[in-house]
């Protein structure tokens, strides 16, 4: 992976960071997605990323590291800690042949990712994600200077979409978009009357999915902040079932969630009922993801995610 052409340059800025920390230690790729992280290899070992270049700003990327240190600091569950440069600062910058890679080190928790999206595991994360929720939004003033995206119909769906447009997704078709735009016509108008309210719209973890979450000895912890934005509150379930939204079992995930959530939080039951639409708005702009973008998930997952995805689109439309 070093020698990657892709890769090469994420091993370059890992190794210019380590001297940021003044760390002398091996380190492993543990994930490239978005961004490339690495184990650090000290005792304790830590998590090193290396931001994807141009994917988040410096602003943003601090942005995120205060959101963390005050969760750190508020909730009562683990979640990842920035660590600071021997300098004092966050963010490592560091120039590769005129491309700018940011870097940053945090605390490694320890844990092993759910075996499976279990009903059980749905509860709890319900029950995390609420004290999420009531903690923004009991700070939204405040979270609300953040410099941070949003996760909603323009940068979702619209033309300048953040991971591209869903219409550009593999698998589509002319006779595919034309019946999916029917759909987000739908989408569009039940998210302008919901609305985005303080109670319903502000500062959310984003990205919820198996592959951030951590379970040791019974105890749900959540990592990677690296999608942390402005959302509608309830985006935060339907993150959480990224890629497998089609499947039956996720009614039974929903009904755990909602059970976990509603002993820290309120939901109406018209908060209940806008759930299929941040469903369908994630399964949208993760099929615009799968097409912009080559790692091993998007190579899985291919045309075949939007084959699936048709028959949430007909569901949807069935319950107009």
């Amino acid at each position: 992976m070093r020698d990657d052409p892709i890769m090469a340059p994420f091993y370059e800025a890992a190794r210019q960071a380590l001297s940021d920390y003044r760390l002398q230690a091996p380190i492993r790729l543990l994930e490239y997605s978005e961004n490339a992280t690495f184990i650090v290899d000290t005792t304790p070992p830590y998590v090193l990323r290396i931001n994807r270049p141009t994917y988040h700003s410096a602003a943003q990327i601090e942005a995120e590291i205060h959101w963390l240190h005050d969760l750190h600091r508020a909730l009562p569950f683990a979640v990842s800690r920035p660590i600071p440069k021997a300098d004092g600062g966050y963010i490592g910058k560091h120039t590769l042949n005129g491309i700018t890679y940011h870097s940053t080190l945090f605390t490694f928790v320890a844990g092993q990712a759910p075996a499976k999206a279990s009903v059980a595991v749905f509860e709890q994360l319900g029950e995390i994600t609420a004290q999420f929720h009531a903690h923004s939004v009991a700070h939204h003033a405040r979270y609300a200077s953040y410099n941070r995206p949003h996760w909603n119909e323009a940068t979702i769906l619209g033309e300048q979409a953040k991971w591209g447009r869903w219409q550009d997704g593999r698998g589509m078709t002319p006779q595919r978009i034309a019946y999916y735009e029917r759909a987000v016509a739908l989408m569009r108008a039940r998210l302008a009357q919901y609305g985005k309210s303080k109670t319903r719209y502000g500062l959310i973890h984003a990205d919820l999915r198996q592959a951030n979450l951590l379970m040791e000895a019974g105890e749900l912890k959540i990592i990677d902040f690296d999608d942390c934005g402005f959302s509608w509150l309830l985006y935060d379930f339907a993150a959480a079932i990224s890629f497998i939204e089609h499947q039956p079992y996720v009614a039974d995930l929903q009904a755990g969630w909602l059970k976990g959530y509603r002993r820290f939080r309120a939901l109406s039951t018209e908060d209940e009922a806008m759930l299929s639409t941040f469903i369908l708005l994630r399964r949208l702009q993760l099929i615009a993801w799968i097409g912009s973008r080559t790692n091993a998930t998007t190579e899985q997952l291919g045309a075949q995610y939007t084959y699936d995805s048709d028959a949430l689109v007909a569901t949807y439309l069935q319950k107009t």
